[in-house]
């Protein structure tokens, strides 16, 4: 049987084994090194004749003999045909086969071959975590350059904005650098007394609180009797802040006032004026509360008074036109100055009938002169307050007006004089006019 062919399955590793000779000249698998034994004609315990062995069926393929060798001759004409997988152009093709591991989950990195070998893929595992980390490590380097350029350029700019401090120190007049000196004394002792102020739960404690509480006691309790008492939503912040400044007095220290603008959790915005009376902060109470001698509403449909004292809002109508009986005339609106409380522009429905004021009368030339002030921006004593929270066009006055009846029965409103500065209570009118306290 010597040159040809002969065909045999290893009994270890299934593997094909092609072979000139007979497994009786040491024949070896070279898959896994199975040393063949036994005799040719040993097949399941029957002789089998050589080159005619008829096809064995998969029922007993691998049958193995008292030797342990396959003893199936496949080198016949009538062979049956063995299970190798066709070859490929890139090499053996592979069959994959999923297996689940001792945890129960599916492991698809095992392949079995056609030959029924089992090998397990490796990979490189960590590649993508290596790229990840390559940029972050790039990202961060980039940063650490930018941050190192930028730490050099405020460095050599250092001396810069020190520069900068000093000349808008130099622009700034000598009351100014005193307003910010005495603005971080004080503001913290002024928010606490304004605090305190909303949160006393009754009228009468609530009037410690006030500048010249006993010479007011009338107009606070009269006041209190027309419109209650209104709390800010807590907790409030400062927005804007001042100080008003009055000269020295005679013993030659310096008087000034605090102005401050708050808002609330309501968004709902009110200023103040305190004064330090020698033991604390006190609260201009008539500026604040607009204190009136008479309620607006009732003294417009003249079912009071007929003459009052009132803090409103001022707006000019016409200017410089020729009245038949007064000459030349200006013509001017008044409205109730608002509540913090209030809806916004609820006071143009409180618009009073026009009054006329001839521009030759004391009142008129105090009002044109300071409508003009107003119309530059500036206020009387350097008072913030009407710029942050007024409309535009509505100048602050504390008007004195009277109801007057003519010869044919009709009424009009007349103007009798302007008092005060804006709505400023005692204390700034007396610092005003130049009188101690």
């Amino acid at each position: 049987m010597s040159g040809a062919l002969r065909i045999f399955v290893c009994p270890s590793c299934n593997a094909v084994v092609k072979s000139e000779t007979g497994y009786s000249e040491g024949l070896v698998c070279d898959e896994c090194g199975y040393q063949f034994e036994g005799k040719a004609e040993k097949v399941a315990g029957r002789k089998v004749q050589e080159r005619k062995v008829s096809p064995i069926p998969k029922s007993k393929k691998g049958a193995v003999g008292s030797s342990g060798g396959i003893v199936r001759d496949l080198t016949s004409r009538k062979v049956a045909p063995v299970a190798v997988a066709p070859l490929k152009s890139e090499g053996e093709k592979r069959s994959r086969r999923k297996r689940k591991d001792e945890s129960g989950k599916v492991n698809e990195d095992v392949q079995v071959m056609a030959d029924g070998m089992v090998r397990e893929r490796k990979f490189r595992r960590g590649t993508k975590k290596e790229n990840n980390k390559f940029l972050l490590y790039f990202v961060l380097g980039w940063m650490v350059v930018i941050v190192v350029a930028f730490a050099f350029y405020a460095k050599s700019k250092i001396g810069e904005p020190k520069d900068r401090d000093r000349d808008l120190a130099s622009e700034e007049t000598e009351e100014e650098i005193k307003g910010r000196k005495i603005l971080k004394k004080f503001m913290p002792q002024v928010r606490q007394s304004f605090v305190d102020f909303f949160n006393e739960s009754s009228d009468q404690g609530r009037s410690q609180f006030i500048d010249y509480s006993g010479e007011l006691a009338f107009e606070y309790s009269d006041h209190l009797s027309r419109d209650s008492f209104r709390k800010m939503s807590m907790p409030i912040v400062l927005r804007e802040s001042n100080v008003l400044f009055f000269g020295r007095d005679e013993t030659g220290k310096e008087r000034f006032g605090i102005e401050s603008v708050w808002e609330d959790q309501d968004q709902k915005k009110v200023g103040a004026l305190h004064f330090w009376d020698g033991k604390s902060w006190k609260l201009d109470w008539e500026n604040f509360a607009r204190y009136s001698t008479e309620g607006w509403g009732k003294f417009k449909a003249r079912l009071g008074d007929r003459r009052g004292k009132f803090r409103v809002f001022v707006r000019k109508q016409l200017v410089n036109v020729v009245s038949q009986t007064r000459g030349k005339s200006i013509y001017l609106v008044f409205y109730q100055a608002p509540r913090f409380w209030e809806e916004d522009e609820l006071y143009l429905e409180t618009e009073s009938p026009v009054v006329v004021v001839p521009i030759n009368s004391d009142v008129g030339q105090k009002f044109l002169e300071l409508w003009e002030r107003f119309e530059q921006g500036k206020s009387e004593v350097g008072s913030i307050l009407g710029k942050q929270l007024d409309p535009d066009g509505f100048m602050r006055v504390v008007a004195d007006l009277e109801w007057r009846e003519d010869r044919l029965g009709e009424w009009d409103l007349s103007l009798r004089g302007i008092e005060g500065v804006e709505w400023f209570g005692k204390r700034v009118r007396n610092y005003y006019l130049g009188k101690e306290d």
